[in-house]
């Protein structure tokens, strides 16, 4: 078994140097679409959390308001019948 010439040594790294370097950026990019996906995720749930309460609070408010409306006006509608 002989050793291989310098020349085919330097001509194989020639092509796996670049391609482990292509597998590297590879995985970064895998790797950054990975948290982008997960905190465009968690940025939706919140927005949705969000858009939930303020919904909650609306309703809760103009059920209040009704029944001050209510209040204000039903005794004087009872009153002139």
């Amino acid at each position: 078994m002989s050793t291989p010439s310098p020349s085919r040594i330097t001509s194989r790294l020639q092509v796996e140097i670049p391609g482990f370097a292509l597998l590297v950026i590879g995985l970064a990019w895998v790797a950054v679409y990975a948290l982008v996906e997960q905190d465009r995720r968690h940025t939706r749930a919140k927005a949705e959390e969000q858009g939930a309460n303020l919904a909650r609070v609306l309703e809760e408010h103009t059920i209040g308001t009704l029944r001050h409306v209510d209040q204000l006006t039903l005794p004087e509608s009872r009153a002139q019948a």
